[in-house]
């Protein structure tokens, strides 16, 4: 089999043939001013660890039934965020006001399933680059 063959629809690759990975620096912290630029903005992340977020449904900032805390899982002490816990009508709201503000971002079986009030798909929800299939095969033309 020559490196152009695919299988499953995945060109096979030499891994002899690549180039050898060099990581490119985002940033330059040699630098005493990207270095302390950096450093603020850590500051500045950090100043906003614990802060509580609202749901945003529709441009609306409701409150949820509760909230629940997102961890850091390196410092599990460390409280990222409060968040708040969407009711069952909320979370439909919130995808109804989805459908209606991206109708063709989002996956009609998906949707179907969801309106049809199927207890396993109820609350899912996914969205779908243009191309993609669901069985993992890409739905776009080759040129």
């Amino acid at each position: 089999m020559n490196s152009a063959t695919t299988t499953s629809g995945i060109a096979r690759v030499d891994p002899r043939t690549l180039p050898e990975y060099v990581p490119t620096p985002q940033a330059d912290f040699t630098k005493p001013e990207v270095k302390a630029a950096f450093e603020q903005a850590l500051r500045q992340v950090r100043s906003q660890l614990g802060s509580e977020y609202p749901l945003v449904i529709g441009g609306e900032r409701p409150k949820g039934e509760k909230t629940f805390e997102s961890r850091n899982p390196a410092r599990p002490s460390e409280v990222v965020g409060r968040f708040q816990a969407a009711s069952r009508e909320q979370a439909a709201q919130a995808v109804e006001t989805a459908f209606r503000a991206f109708p063709a971002s989002w996956c009609g079986k998906t949707r179907a399933l969801s309106s049809r009030g199927s207890s396993r798909f109820n609350w899912s929800v996914r969205i779908e680059p243009p191309g993609w299939d669901p069985t993992g095969r890409s739905t776009r033309k080759r040129l």
